[in-house]
């Protein structure tokens, strides 16, 4: 079951792969031909990878500047970042 805060995420996603879709001009010719022969599906898998690796980079630095920290201390600021961003 997804939740809500979850489902949020997935929509945003979505969102985001619409927009950088109109603005094709911006990406590199080679970049647009890979997005458009992905599946909608493919493209929201995709950026919810993207998603996670971004998530697990920050962790990694804030274990960088904050080796004290527990690993839960950790996660609950990671998601406090992220949960700002959206």
């Amino acid at each position: 079951m997804i939740c809500e805060g979850k489902l949020s995420l997935i929509i945003m996603i979505v969102s985001y792969i619409n927009i950088m879709s109109v603005q094709e001009n911006s990406l590199t010719p080679e970049y647009v031909a890979v997005l458009k022969k992905m599946s909608g599906i493919e493209r929201v898998r995709q950026g919810i990878r993207l998603y996670l690796a971004a998530k697990e980079l920050k962790k990694m630095r804030i274990r960088q500047l904050h080796p004290e920290w527990t690993e839960e201390q950790v996660k609950e600021r990671v998601d406090q970042i992220f949960l700002k961003a959206s």
